[in-house]
C-alpha cells in the first residue's frame, strides 16, 4: 500500500469487517478439498445460505471481526510510529525522545510582588525578604488559591514604599529690563526644547538667584503670566496689584514691574495661592513651560577627605551629577552616614516668617491699602466763589488738573504758579496708621499706568488745601534703586501726568513669599526617566520598580506597570530613575503617581520537601515518583526556556540532574527526571554503568521541589495579597500587574511541530529561519515571525512574538476573546528569551524581539438559510465558526483577511444556503467599507525611529459580527 508524503494519517489496513466477510463468502462455493480421497471436490458449493444465524456463516462473521480488530490495531501501531501521524501524546513523547527532545513540561507563571514595609512607630526601617517568601492569591468564583514564591531575597526599606515624582520646581522668576516682562528661568531645571537666551538684562526676584546670574551668561527663559505664592491667606483678590522687584548682583541695581491681578485661586492642599495677571486671563490660561530635569557634568570622585558639613554636601553632592554606584563609593570613602546625608539633602525648612523690608531686597509685594491723593474729593474749582478762593489757591481743575506733587495753595512769592510740596513729595487723602518707612509705594493712573517708589519716610500731618483741611500723611519717596537717606535731596522722578483726581496710591506694602512652581506635565508614555522629589540612595541598576497612577487619557482609571532600572542618577539633590527603551507604556497624571521599589520577582509554585525513600546499592536504575505533582518548571534563559525546581540529595549531598542517563560515567552522582503522560514525575538513578547507583541507606534520598504549574497561575492584578510567611516588618503585599508567561504542559500537536525544531537549530542560531524556530520552541511562546530589516545601513533581524497564554488587566480578561497575548518586555519570559537567543546567535548579528499589535475587524452579512434549520441555530453556528477561524490561534502575524475567506467560512456552516457579505472593515480604518481584502502590516522600522512599528495580528471582533437573515 502506497501513502503519498504529507498525509495526516497512514492507510495501513488490508481490509475491514465488511470486506473480509464478503471475500470469505465469495470463496465458499469455490473452496476445494486440498487432498485425500475427495481432493478437488467443493463440498461447500451447496451451502447457499448467507444468513448470519447459520453456524457456518456466524463462524465467518466472527473471523471477519477478529481480522478487523487485528488490522485496525496494526494500522494504529503503524501511525503511532511516526511523529506526523501519531495520535497519542505518549507516542509523540517517546518519538521525540528518540531525537533528544523532551515535551515541554509547561512553565510556571511569574509575577512581581510589591511589598509595603510597616510604618508604625517602633517598626524597623528595613525588612529582609528571604528567597521563597510565600504569597497566596485570593480566588474568585470557580478558582482555586494559587501560591507564589519569591525568586530571590531582597531588602525592603520603608522609604521605598511610596516614592513620588518631583511635583514642584523652583520659581526662578526674573524681569527682563528690555521689554519689561516677567520670565521664568531655566537655571536649576529646564523647559523641554526652549532655546537659551542671554541673561545680561535679567533681574531676579530672589536674592540668591540674583547672585547666580552674575556667573550665568545664557539660560532658558519663558514668559509667564502666572505666579504662585506660599499660603492661602494672602489677602489678594482680583483687581489688586502686585509689585515685582528684580535685582542683579550689584547693590541697589533694581527694576520694578507692576501687574494687576485678574484671578486668584487658593490651593489649600498645597498651601499656596495661584495668581493670574489680568491682561492675560483667557478661557484657557497658558500652561507653564514643560519640565525637564537639569543635567550636569558627572562628578569625578576624589579621595580627598572632606568634612561632613552642609557646605561640603552642597558643593560635592547637590551641585553635581552622580551615578548611584559612584556616589555610594564616594560616600563610603568619605565615611559619611548615608542616612544623615539624605536627611540633610531632603530637609525642607519650615516657612520663614515674613522678613523685614530691606531697602535693596528683591521680591514680590502686595499692598494692603489703596487711597486717593489729598484733594481728590475737593469741590470743582469753578463752582467755588471767586473771592476769596482765587486769592489763596491755584485752580486745581484747570487743564488736566493739578499734579499730585504740587501744593494747591498759592505761595506768597509766586502767587500764580503751583509749587512742589515741602517736607513731603505728596499727601494722601487720610491718615494711614502703621505706615512705616522702608516700604514701597505704587502710584496708579488710568489706564494701568504705574510708578513704583521706595518709601523713605511717612509723616502724619494736618494738611490744608483745596479749600479743605484733613488729617493726612506725607510721603517722602525715592527711586527703586535710590540709596539716598532722608537728609539727602528729594527725588526728581516726579511725572507730571499723575494728577490729583485720577491717581491712586497703593501703600502698606507686604512681602509675598514665592512658592515652588507646580510641575503640571503628565509623565508621558515612552518616557525613559522619572525624577523623584528627593534624593534616595541604595537603588540599584536592574531593580524592578512598580509604578501606579491615574491615566492621563482616561480620568478615574488607575493602572500599574513594572519597569526595570537601567540607571540611577543623582542631579542637583534629586534622584532620577532611568528605564530602558521603549520606556513607560502609559501616560500618567503626575500628582497621582507613586513608585514602590520594594518589588521582588516571584513565580507560581509551592515548595515541598519530602523523603523519596531508601537507596539500595543492589538495585539498578532505582526510581522514585514525586508525591505532589505537578513539578514546577520556571522560565530560564537556556534553549528550552525552562528549568526544573527539583533538588535531590542523597545522604545530604546534592546530586545534579542530567537530561538523560546515557553517556554518564559509572560514578557520576546524577539522576534523570522523567515526566509521565499522567503528569507525574519519576526520578531515575543510574545502574553503575551509565550513572552511579544509589548508596544503600535508610530514608537517605530526599527531594525539595515546588509544586504548581500552568495556566492556573495566571492570576489577575491585585490578586496576590495573602502573606503565608510574614517577614518581620512587612505590612502587606500585592501584585500590581497580572501574572504572565505561564504555559500548560506541551500537548500532542505542539510537540509534533516543535520536536523537529530542536534538530533544525541544534541550540544555535545562524539563519533567519533559525531565529523563528528557536523562539517557537521556547517554552511560553505561542507565535513567532522573523523578518530581516535594514535600519539605515545596519542589518537587523526582528522577531515578533506572542505569548502562549493570554494576559489581561482584569481578572476575567484572559477568558475574553479579545484577551491579549502580548509579551511584556519586563516579564521573565521576554528577558529569558532574549538572553537565550543572544547566547545561541552570532554576536555580530543584531536582533530585536518585540511583541505584536492586535487589530480587529468587523463584518456584516445577510444569509439565506435552509428552511429545515432554525435561524437562531444557524446564526450561533456561523458566529462560532467565524470566531474560531479568525481567533488568535488560527492567524499569523501580518496575515490578511479576504472576503473570499470569510464567505468560505460562512458557507461551510450547515444550514447556510447563500449569503451576501455587505461590509468588511478594520476598526481602525474607514468604516463601513466593502473591502475585499484587509491588510495587516509587518514590522516596520525607519532609521529616525527609536523603536519599530509593531507587526499586526488581524483578528475578528467578537462583538462586531453582524448577521441578518435574508429571505430567498
Amino acid at each position: 500500500m502506497v501513502n503519498r508524503p504529507g498525509l495526516p494519517a497512514l492507510a495501513y489496513r488490508i481490509g475491514t469487517h465488511g470486506t473480509f466477510l464478503r471475500r470469505m463468502l465469495a470463496r465458499l462455493p469455490s473452496q476445494p478439498i486440498p487432498d485425500g480421497p475427495h481432493a478437488g471436490q467443493r463440498p461447500l458449493a451447496g451451502l447457499t445460505t448467507r444468513a448470519i444465524a447459520d453456524p457456518a456463516i456466524a463462524l465467518l462473521d466472527a473471523s471477519a471481526v477478529l481480522m478487523d480488530v487485528l488490522t485496525f490495531y496494526q494500522e494504529r501501531i503503524a501511525n503511532e510510529g511516526y511523529l506526523r501521524t501519531a495520535t497519542e501524546r505518549l507516542s509523540v513523547l517517546e518519538l521525540a525522545r528518540g531525537i533528544g527532545y523532551e515535551l515541554s513540561p509547561g512553565v510556571a507563571a511569574s509575577a512581581f510582588l510589591a511589598f509595603t514595609v510597616d510604618t508604625a512607630t517602633g517598626a524597623p526601617p528595613t525588612a529582609i525578604m528571604p528567597k521563597g517568601t510565600r504569597v497566596q492569591s485570593i480566588p474568585g468564583p470557580g478558582e482555586l488559591p494559587q501560591t507564589f514564591e519569591t525568586n530571590a531575597g531582597i531588602t525592603a526599606r520603608v522609604e521605598w514604599n511610596a516614592l513620588k515624582p518631583r511635583l514642584t520646581r523652583p520659581q526662578e522668576l526674573a524681569i527682563r529690563e528690555t521689554d519689561n516682562k516677567l520670565y521664568l528661568l531655566g537655571i536649576s531645571t529646564r523647559f523641554g526644547d526652549l532655546l537659551d537666551q542671554p541673561m545680561t538684562d535679567m533681574y531676579a526676584l530672589d536674592a540668591g538667584l540674583a547672585a547666580e546670574l552674575k556667573d550665568i551668561t545664557e539660560a532658558q527663559a519663558a514668559e509667564v503670566q502666572r505666579v504662585f505664592f506660599t499660603g492661602v491667606n494672602t489677602g489678594l483678590k482680583p483687581g489688586d496689584i502686585v509689585l515685582l522687584v528684580g535685582k542683579r548682583s550689584d547693590p541697589g541695581d533694581l527694576v520694578t514691574l507692576v501687574r494687576s491681578i485678574g484671578q486668584v485661586t487658593a490651593n489649600p492642599e498645597l498651601n499656596r495661592t495661584q495668581v493670574d495677571f489680568e491682561d492675560e486671563v483667557t478661557a484657557e490660561p497658558p500652561k507653564p513651560p514643560s519640565f525637564t530635569p537639569q543635567v550636569h557634568k558627572f562628578a569625578v570622585a576624589k579621595l580627598v577627605q572632606l568634612a561632613f558639613t552642609a557646605d561640603k554636601i552642597k558643593t560635592s553632592v547637590v551641585r553635581q551629577s552622580w551615578r548611584e554606584s559612584e556616589l555610594s563609593a564616594f560616600v563610603a570613602v568619605q565615611g559619611w552616614s548615608r542616612t544623615k546625608l539624605t536627611l540633610n539633602i531632603n530637609y525642607t525648612p519650615p516657612p520663614p516668617p515674613a522678613p523685614p523690608l530691606a531697602p535693596a531686597d528683591p521680591g514680590a509685594f502686595a499692598f494692603r491699602s489703596r487711597l486717593g491723593i489729598f484733594g481728590h474729593n475737593a469741590p470743582y474749582f469753578p463752582s467755588l466763589p471767586a473771592v476769596p478762593h482765587s486769592n489763596y489757591f491755584i485752580p486745581w481743575d484747570d487743564g488736566s488738573g493739578l499734579s499730585i506733587w504740587k501744593d494747591s495753595r498759592k505761595p506768597a512769592d509766586a502767587p500764580a504758579v503751583a509749587v512742589y510740596y515741602t517736607g513731603a513729595d505728596l499727601y494722601l487723602e487720610r491718615n494711614v496708621p502703621g505706615l512705616a518707612g522702608s516700604g514701597w509705594v505704587v502710584l496708579e493712573r488710568p489706564i494701568n499706568h504705574y510708578a513704583a517708589y521706595r518709601l523713605r519716610s511717612a509723616t502724619d500731618a494736618s494738611v490744608a488745601g483745596f479749600a479743605m483741611s484733613a488729617k493726612s500723611v506725607g510721603l517722602k519717596l525715592g527711586k527703586p534703586d535710590d540709596k539716598a537717606t532722608e537728609l539727602q535731596a528729594d527725588t526728581t522722578d516726579r511725572p507730571e501726568d499723575f494728577r490729583v483726581r485720577n491717581t491712586t496710591a497703593h501703600v502698606q506694602s507686604e512681602r509675598l513669599v514665592l512658592a515652588e512652581l507646580p510641575i503640571e506635565d503628565p509623565i508621558a508614555a515612552k518616557s525613559t526617566e522619572i525624577q523623584l522629589d528627593r534624593m534616595l540612595l541604595g537603588l540599584q541598576v536592574g531593580q524592578p520598580v512598580a509604578i501606579t497612577g491615574e491615566r492621563d487619557d482616561l480620568p478615574g482609571v488607575t493602572v500599574s506597570e513594572i519597569v526595570i532600572l537601567a540607571d540611577v542618577i543623582h542631579v542637583g539633590g534629586f534622584t532620577t530613575l532611568v528605564f530602558p527603551s521603549p520606556g513607560l507604556k502609559t501616560t500618567y497624571v503626575r500628582k497621582t503617581v507613586t513608585l514602590n521599589a520594594n518589588v521582588a520577582a516571584a513565580s507560581h509554585g509551592e515548595t515541598v520537601t519530602e523523603v523519596l525513600g531508601a537507596g539500595n546499592g543492589a538495585q539498578a536504575n532505582q526510581r522514585f515518583t514525586l508525591k505532589k505533582p505537578p513539578l514546577t518548571y520556571t522560565s530560564s534563559a537556556d534553549a528550552s526556556g525552562v528549568q526544573s525546581s527539583l533538588e535531590v540529595r542523597v545522604d545530604g549531598v546534592r546530586w545534579e540532574e542530567a537530561p538523560r542517563l546515557y553517556g554518564l560515567a559509572p560514578t557520576d552522582p546524577r539522576f534523570s527526571a522523567r515526566a509521565g503522560d499522567d503528569g507525574k514525575t519519576t526520578v531515575v538513578f543510574g545502574d553503575g554503568v551509565t550513572g552511579a547507583r544509589l548508596p544503600t541507606g535508610v530514608e537517605n534520598v530526599t527531594a525539595t521541589y515546588r509544586s504548581g504549574i500552568g495556566l492556573g497561575g495566571m492570576v489577575g492584578a491585585g490578586k496576590l495579597t495573602l502573606l503565608q510567611s510574614r517577614p518581620l516588618g512587612i505590612r502587606s503585599v500585592i501584585n500590581p500587574t497580572p501574572a504572565t508567561g505561564a504555559a500548560d504542559p506541551e500537548n500532542r500537536d505542539s510537540a509534533r511541530s516543535n520536536a523537529p525544531l530542536t534538530v533544525l537549530t541544534m541550540d544555535r542560531i545562524v539563519s533567519l529561519r533559525d531565529f523563528e524556530d528557536f523562539a517557537r520552541a521556547f517554552a511560553g511562546i505561542g507565535k513567532v515571525k522573523g523578518v530581516a530589516l535594514w535600519r539605515g545601513e545596519t542589518h537587523w533581524v526582528h522577531v515578533t512574538v506572542a505569548a502562549e497564554a493570554a494576559v489581561g488587566d482584569d481578572p476575567d480578561a484572559a477568558a475574553s476573546p479579545l484577551a491579549s497575548h502580548q509579551v511584556d518586555a519586563t516579564s521573565e519570559l521576554y528577558t529569558n528569551l532574549v538572553a537565550a537567543m543572544a547566547a545561541a546567535s552570532d554576536p555580530s548579528q543584531r536582533f530585536r524581539v518585540d511583541t505584536y499589535q492586535p487589530v480587529f475587524f468587523d463584518l456584516r452579512a445577510r444569509i439565506v438559510r435552509d428552511a429545515r434549520y432554525r435561524w437562531a441555530d444557524v446564526q450561533a453556528a456561523v458566529t462560532t465558526a467565524l470566531q474560531a477561524a479568525f481567533a488568535f490561534g488560527a492567524r499569523t502575524f501580518a496575515q490578511p483577511v479576504t472576503a473570499a475567506e470569510v464567505i468560505s467560512v460562512i458557507q461551510r456552516v450547515a444550514g447556510v444556503v447563500a449569503l451576501d457579505l455587505e461590509q468588511l472593515y478594520r476598526l481602525d480604518g474607514p468604516q463601513p467599507s466593502p473591502s475585499t481584502i484587509l491588510e495587516a502590516a509587518l514590522v516596520r522600522w525607519e532609521a529616525q525611529e527609536e523603536a519599530p512599528q509593531l507587526a499586526e495580528l488581524l483578528l475578528i471582533n467578537p462583538l462586531g459580527i453582524g448577521l441578518e437573515e435574508m429571505l430567498p
